[in-house]
């Protein structure tokens, strides 16, 4: 499996490739979206536990 990452400020059209990329057949994971879905599921506010969230994703699956 090949994974394509896109990084950027606001604005720099990484929602708009992903676009592209869906139209294309390619899925796409918003890692934004699985970091406040996982807030959720943990019963924590996703507005205000979103970046130390995803520091704890890091630490829990990340190599």
């Amino acid at each position: 499996m090949n994974v394509i990452g896109t990084v950027g400020l606001p604005g720099s059209g990484k929602g708009e490739a992903a676009n592209v990329a869906e139209a294309a057949g390619i899925p796409v994971v918003v890692m934004g979206d699985v970091v406040r879905a996982e807030c959720r599921r943990r019963g924590l506010d996703p507005a205000q536990h979103h970046g130390q969230m995803a520091g704890t994703l890091r630490e829990e699956e990340g190599d």
